[in-house]
């Protein structure tokens, strides 16, 4: 039989037990209601943000309100009706260069949204997509100030690479020849992008590489793994340099570029190359 004393001890550990056990539920029920509630607030916020832009007859969306909602990966479409030359210079990234002349023609896609990206200091063809649009009845909003207004919170952009850029060098993590070669033989886990055109692949490439072509890189952007070390090569270093500039412009950050001072496609590089 235990003594009081013993008896006392098991007492207070199971008071104690009991409490903690109380507690921890009171914990989770008061985060659970804190988190949907918050998740509902956000959600209301969003909604409230599109709607109050709605305001004149002009659907629009703040740009802040646009990003949460392609990091949230809802189903939008964002087509950018500035110029060519334009768009090739920066646009949002997965974004989709129309012409206005095009604009009237596009077809629709029930499940999505779309977003209508322009240059607000070109009225003409701002007033042109807006008089094409009103006469649609899919869900679409112009952005809230235009590219400027996307670029005045500082949200990413796809922009070319330049050489000259020290924004654009601060993007590339270079890796040299010896390196690389050293990784080859002691680091299994990595992934070998190829940015070259097709006809420049099949010519010559680095054996074990994967083509996807500079001009493509970013439409099959999901091709590439999730956390796994990439390294990135082209034609040359500059096509190399392009290549590592527009893996960091799509965030992500696990690319290294192979800097091989243009001889990491000729026979002297010591790299296995094929055919």
């Amino acid at each position: 039989m235990a003594s009081p004393t013993q008896q006392n001890t098991r007492d207070r550990k199971a008071l104690l037990i009991g409490l903690l056990f109380i507690l921890l539920i009171g914990v989770y029920f008061i985060g659970k209601r804190f988190f949907y509630t918050n998740t509902t607030d956000r959600n209301d916020v969003l909604e409230a943000a599109i709607s109050d832009s709605t305001k004149g007859n002009i659907p629009s969306i703040e740009p802040a309100i646009l990003m949460k909602k392609i990091q949230l990966g809802e189903k939008i479409t964002m087509l950018d009706i500035r110029t060519r030359n334009a768009f090739d210079n920066e646009h949002i990234a997965h974004s989709r260069n129309i012409s206005i002349n095009n604009l009237e023609n596009i077809t629709p896609d029930s499940s999505t949204t779309f977003i209508i990206i322009s240059d607000e200091s070109d009225n003409t063809t701002f007033e042109t997509a807006k008089n094409i649009l009103a006469r649609k009845s899919f869900p679409y909003f112009f952005l809230k100030g235009g590219i400027n207004g996307w670029k005045n919170i500082y949200a990413p952009m796809i922009s070319q690479a330049n050489t000259e850029s020290f924004v654009d060098q601060s993007k590339v993590t270079y890796i040299d020849l010896e390196a690389f070669k050293k990784m080859q033989k002691e680091l299994a886990s990595f992934f070998l992008l190829d940015v070259q055109t097709e006809k420049n692949y099949a010519k010559k490439h680095i054996q074990g590489s994967i083509n996807i072509p500079l001009s493509e890189l970013e439409k099959r952007a999901t091709e590439l793994p999730v956390a796994t070390l990439i390294i990135v090569y082209g034609e040359n270093d500059t096509r190399s340099f392009e290549g590592g500039v527009l893996l960091s412009d799509l965030g992500i950050f696990t690319a290294k570029t192979l800097s091989g001072s243009n001889k990491h496609l000729l026979p002297e590089s010591g790299l296995t190359l094929e055919p």
